[in-house]
């Protein structure tokens, strides 16, 4: 695992272990909407050029249940950051925005091969 997979999964893991449940949901929301995301948008672009599992992975991403899926997961954290107090509040957005850079470093190390210095 790489290095910054390995904070990724642990950023989440800690959020599990001492969040409740909208922190817990916001921590784990990017990726689940980032891929979904990015299964539309490769769709659309060029889905003549897709194949195998590339084309299975694609698909299962754009599809119907991963788009419903993500749509529950956002109504559920605004309802239950609504209902949460101001701390919660805070630490649901800092979740949230700290998993959708860790999904922006994950994209970035698998596209720089990233691997441990040492």
């Amino acid at each position: 695992m790489a290095p910054t997979n390995h904070a990724y999964t642990r950023h989440m893991l800690a959020v599990a272990y001492r969040g409740s449940v909208a922190e817990n949901l916001a921590s784990l929301l990017p990726s689940m909407w980032t891929y979904q995301l990015i299964g539309e948008k490769l769709w659309e672009e060029k889905p003549e050029t897709l194949s195998g599992h590339y084309l299975d992975w694609i698909e299962g991403y754009r599809s119907g249940e991963c788009r419903g899926l993500a749509v529950k997961n956002r109504a559920m954290i605004d309802r239950l950051g609504k209902e949460a107090g101001r701390e919660e509040r805070s630490a649901i957005v800092s979740h949230f925005v700290t998993s959708s850079r860790y999904e922006y470093m994950f994209w970035d190390m698998a596209y720089r091969l990233e691997v441990w210095p040492v």
